[in-house]
């Protein structure tokens, strides 16, 4: 039952947002069904993945280029020999956790 001038509104959003949008897997033989909501919790959750693989490398590049940076001006000593020392040292001084490589 449409009552109200909002429930066009509502059926247009449905349309979009929750109709299946057909799409062809690569790996399957078959075409799979995604409605959008589905492809932005997998874009979402991809996303995730890749921030928490990727981060701990930004760090670790980060205070190498920042170490290089201050040992040009004098001001700072070699901490870290290279990457893999850089990130066993940060670990074991802050840990994994947010001090340390996340």
């Amino acid at each position: 039952v449409k009552s109200g001038p909002i429930s066009p509104m509502i059926e247009r959003f449905k349309q979009a947002f929750c109709s299946p949008l057909h799409m062809r897997s690569p790996m399957a033989k078959d075409q799979t069904e995604f409605t959008l909501f589905t492809q932005f919790l997998q874009g979402s959750l991809a996303s995730c993945g890749a921030v928490t693989v990727s981060n701990p490398f930004e760090v670790v590049k980060t205070r190498l280029q920042i170490q290089g940076e201050l040992q040009k001006s004098g001001v700072y000593v070699k901490a870290y020999r290279g990457m893999f020392h850089a990130m066993k040292e940060t670990i074991m001084r802050e840990g994994l956790g947010i001090r340390g490589l996340q």
